[in-house]
């Protein structure tokens, strides 16, 4: 029989234990570090279950964080827009619902396997104005995606990226890149997974570094702190429990 004497210990060691996990840095000092070769290795056979296992392992926060991160992208019809890691394309149909048929998509993504479910998605949907790029989000040039997308030469009037910068290996260089192919005025939205840093909820914190570390993935990361040197208007909100942010900006004219 469960009594208030064990339910109150029960909750007690919960927050202990809470509270020395996040004291303890989580075990990200015991996982191994985001790495080119163990991202290539992890999403080569990550990307045939890509798209069931994010609603899953996101606890079905997935698509509500997309959405909200090309809301605050203010795009319009006729944007050029650069997806940032973008997988197998899951933020596509958001994207091009807002830029329509005049505008331009270009997903930039660092696994071959992963680049394949977007060309198939691509293929499926009959869309004529997505290109794919295989690349480093840490070596991104402007020069780069002007190459194959001319329209771009300026400039993309908007960055995005989704559960992307918790694994990439040169995160703030890639940051820093992806300001700098924005136009004067652009804006940069970044939705991820991070630790939670509400007291009731730090002893889940040990799941969510175990389900990140699986992806390959380091949740301590924090890259919306860097946003108020690099970009104005900054905006910063967190969902789920703290467990999901969202972060916008816009480069300076």
């Amino acid at each position: 029989m469960i009594t208030k004497r064990t339910l109150g210990w029960t909750a007690a060691s919960l927050a202990a234990a809470g509270l020395l996990y996040a004291e303890r840095d989580g075990l990200r000092s015991l996982l191994p570090t985001p790495t080119a070769p163990r991202i290539r290795t992890t999403y080569r056979y990550f990307a045939q279950v890509y798209n069931p296992a994010a609603w899953l392992m996101l606890f079905g926060q997935e698509r509500p964080i997309r959405r909200r991160v090309v809301e605050l992208a203010g795009l319009k019809p006729g944007d050029v827009v650069l997806d940032l890691a973008c997988g197998t394309g899951a933020n596509f149909p958001f994207i091009l619902s807002h830029i329509g048929s005049t505008g331009k998509l270009i997903g930039l993504d660092y696994t071959p396997e992963m680049l394949h479910y977007a060309q198939e998605q691509i293929r499926s949907a009959g869309w004529s104005n997505v290109t794919l790029l295989r690349g480093d989000a840490a070596q991104l040039s402007l020069q780069q995606i002007a190459a194959v997308v001319p329209a771009a030469t300026q400039g993309v009037d908007a960055v995005i990226s989704t559960f992307a910068f918790c694994v990439i290996p040169g995160w703030e260089q890639a940051l820093t890149r992806a300001v700098d192919v924005l136009k004067p005025g652009g804006r940069l939205v970044v939705g991820d997974v991070k630790l939670s840093k509400r007291p009731v909820m730090r002893p889940f914190n040990l799941v969510a570094d175990l389900l990140g570390g699986a992806a390959a993935g380091d949740l301590g990361r924090r890259p919306w702190q860097r946003f108020p040197d690099l970009l104005g208007d900054v905006t910063f909100e967190e969902r789920f429990f703290g467990f999901f942010y969202v972060a916008s900006g816009c480069k300076q004219i």
